[in-house]
C-alpha cells in the first residue's frame, strides 16, 4: 500500500536527538528563542534528508488520510520540542500549544522545502515571523493561575 509513508518514523527518528535535554531558562533566553534555536537544529538535521522529505509531503497532498495517521506522532514531536524548551504542555492547554507550534512549525516546513539557500535565511524568516505571531496570539490568553494546595 503506501511504502513511501513507513520512512516517515526514520526521518522523525533523527530529529529526535535535538530535544535530548531540556534547555536551561537561566540562560536568558526567551521561550520564542529556545523553541527558535530547537526547530532550526531540527531543519539542520533534516538537510539531507530535504528530497526524501519533499516527495513525503507531496505524496500527503494525493494522501491526506496518511497524513492524519502521522498527525499524533507529529503532535507528540511538538510537545517534546515544547518541553524541551521550558514550557508547560500539562491538561488542554498544552495540547492548544503543541497545535499552535505544529501550525508554525509546518509553515516553516514549506518555506524550507523550497529554501535552497545554504544559510536557510527564508526558513530562519518564516520561523522567526511565526514564532512571533504565536507570542502575540498568546499575549491575547491571559495565563490561568492555578488554584493553591491545600
Amino acid at each position: 500500500r503506501h511504502t513511501r509513508f513507513r520512512n516517515v518514523t526514520g526521518v522523525q527518528t533523527c530529529a529526535l536527538p535535538i530535544c535530548t535535554t531540556v534547555e536551561q531558562k537561566a540562560d536568558g533566553r526567551s521561550v520564542r528563542e529556545r523553541l527558535f534555536d530547537l526547530l532550526m537544529r531540527r531543519f539542520d538535521a533534516l538537510q539531507t534528508y530535504k528530497a526524501a522529505i519533499r516527495s513525503l509531503a507531496q505524496s500527503l497532498c494525493l494522501h491526506p488520510l496518511a497524513g492524519l495517521k502521522a498527525l499524533p506522532r507529529f503532535l507528540r514531536s511538538m510537545t517534546r520540542v515544547l518541553e524541551t524548551a521550558g514550557v508547560d504542555v500539562s491538561g488542554i492547554p498544552g495540547l492548544i500549544k503543541a497545535k499552535g507550534l505544529g501550525l508554525v512549525y509546518g509553515n516553516a516546513l514549506r518555506v524550507w522545502l523550497k529554501d535552497d539557500s545554504p544559510d536557510m535565511a527564508k526558513t530562519m524568516a518564516a520561523l522567526d515571523r511565526g514564532l512571533s505571531q504565536a507570542e502575540g496570539l498568546a499575549k491575547l490568553c491571559p495565563a490561568r493561575a492555578k488554584p493553591a494546595k491545600t
